[in-house]
């Protein structure tokens, strides 16, 4: 009994939580050093912030980007202090995701039970999907800091006297928080609308007016940005060829349409929550939201209310319900995943320990693996590699065929490597294999071409159907294969027939 009593005392001890912090900050500050090349959607970004003007960052960005003013301002200002490369471009996204542990602790410390909060921190540190964010040049590790920050002021503010000088403190925070995260506006709506409701049920008029009020200065603010700029990018058609299976049917047609929201809700777990065993996670998470529903019906509210607001925007095509621009709802997902676990052992008469180890090891344990080989090995698309290569071996004359995955990248560091004095050959999105060999063929008797590839697991058959038909038919004279990435310099001469040689 006293081993048990010693192993309760370490868990609720503050030198178990900073530990867990700590691990949190190390695993985003390791990929972070390891510098990897950017891959084709910090790429992308990227070209527009370091080639645009703090005014020209306010317009339609190219190459179909589209970020908060607040967090392109920001790269923009750490290129110029710190210099266009890697470490500059990720500081501000890995500064948000170490800050977002400390918001989340706070959060977790005002509702959450000390065993529940150990549990809730420790996920959340080794979450994969956050710690890629942190370390991104992308603006979804700001979506999840803004969202517990939002979380974290309603909080504070209910238990606040109401002056003058908290209601420009909680106005401001959702003004600033609009600047920096698309997102952040369904987390404020699912706070303010919380806030109301709560505050009629209580009969507390005056704080009533206080929600209302700060409610009404957000969707001023956010109505003067939508006009101004987000209702732009809400409207690009290429964002909604590109989002067009995540937006809600709306009315639905068929039973297919009518289970829409489900099927999508349940996907959310493996991507970008990134659970392995999905349907346990299903399980857990309404499982925690019944305990939480017994317990603060206020809190269960303020989680799930920012998820149906998105939802409901996704069927006016306004805000895509899938994959990383979900990633804001994170905190919502595992606070109530481990209140589920909690929960789930107090059903439990026997064996609680064994019951707990097991829903801990489907959650926690592929989590934590998933991390721990991300945090050795960050690399994606490790264009580098090529380039360097390229930069040491090419001669004048040579020309670059670069395929369609790698454009974003290669023109981001084209120059980097002095790259961009050379003749480059774009190559085309093509859905058919016969057309990828039609590209190749074109550059019959070009003399010497360079082939850049990158890709991820969506796209692989690009690089690998291409790269093969040059190995079969063509002389290879060079060839560099990177993570992702691959580099061939392939002499395009094509031999004369041999009964012609005869005939000469």
């Amino acid at each position: 009994m006293t081993d048990f009593i010693r192993i309760k005392q370490l868990l609720y001890s503050k030198k178990m939580l900073w530990t867990i912090i700590a691990l949190g900050i190390i695993f985003r500050i390791v990929p972070y050093f390891a510098n990897c090349s950017l891959w084709v959607d910090e790429a992308a970004i990227s070209s527009n912030i370091v080639n645009r003007s703090f005014a020209g960052l306010l317009q339609q960005l190219d190459m179909e980007q589209g970020a908060p003013p607040g967090f392109l301002f920001l790269e923009k200002f750490a290129t110029q202090i710190f210099g266009n490369n890697e470490f500059a471009l990720r500081l501000f996204p890995l500064l948000f995701g170490i800050l977002a542990i400390f918001l989340f602790v706070n959060v977790s410390k005002i509702k959450l039970n000390p065993l529940v909060l150990v549990g809730a921190v420790f996920l959340f540190v080794i979450h994969r999907t956050a710690i890629n964010f942190a370390v991104e040049t992308k603006q979804y590790s700001s979506d999840i800091f803004f969202s517990l920050f939002i979380i974290l002021a309603a909080l504070k503010s209910s238990a606040e006297k109401i002056t003058l000088k908290n209601f420009m403190l909680f106005g401001a925070a959702g003004v600033v928080a609009q600047l920096f995260s698309h997102a952040s506006v369904f987390v404020m709506a699912g706070c303010g609308t919380t806030m109301i409701i709560a505050s009629l049920m209580k009969k507390d008029y005056m704080r009533f007016r206080f929600y209302l009020s700060v409610s009404a200065v957000w969707l001023l603010f956010f109505g003067v940005l939508y006009f101004l700029l987000f209702r732009h990018f809400a409207s690009n058609q290429a964002q909604q060829f590109f989002w067009t299976n995540a937006f809600m049917p709306f009315p639905p047609r068929s039973f297919t349409e009518v289970i829409w929201p489900f099927v999508k809700f349940y996907q959310l777990f493996k991507n970008p929550m990134g659970f392995t065993f999905a349907g346990v996670a299903v399980f857990l998470f309404i499982s925690g939201g019944i305990y939480q529903y017994s317990r603060n019906r206020q809190f269960l509210l303020m989680l799930l209310l920012p998820i149906i607001f998105a939802l409901i925007a996704s069927a006016f095509h306004k805000y895509p319900f899938e994959d990383r621009v979900m990633i804001f709802s994170l905190p919502a997902f595992i606070i109530l995943i481990v209140n589920g676990i909690y929960f789930a052992v107090l059903q439990v008469k026997k064996y609680k320990p064994i019951v707990a180890v097991v829903f801990l090891i489907l959650i926690m344990g592929p989590m934590t693996v998933k991390a721990m080989i991300f945090v050795v090995k960050p690399q994606r698309e490790e264009i580098k590699d090529v380039l360097t290569f390229m930069e040491k071996n090419i001669k004048n004359g040579d020309k670059i065929y670069v395929a369609y995955y790698a454009q974003r990248a290669f023109t981001f560091y084209k120059e980097r490597y002095s790259l961009s004095g050379f003749e480059i050959i774009p190559g085309h999105r093509n859905n058919a294999d016969a057309k990828h060999i039609k590209e190749i063929k074109k550059l019959d008797n070009q003399g010497r071409v360079w082939f850049v590839f990158t890709y991820w697991e969506k796209n692989r058959n690009e690089d690998l159907l291409m790269t093969k038909y040059l190995k079969e038919n063509y002389e290879i004279l060079h060839e560099i294969y990177s993570t992702e990435a691959t580099g061939l310099l392939v002499d395009m001469t094509i031999p004369e027939p041999v009964e012609l040689k005869q005939t000469k």
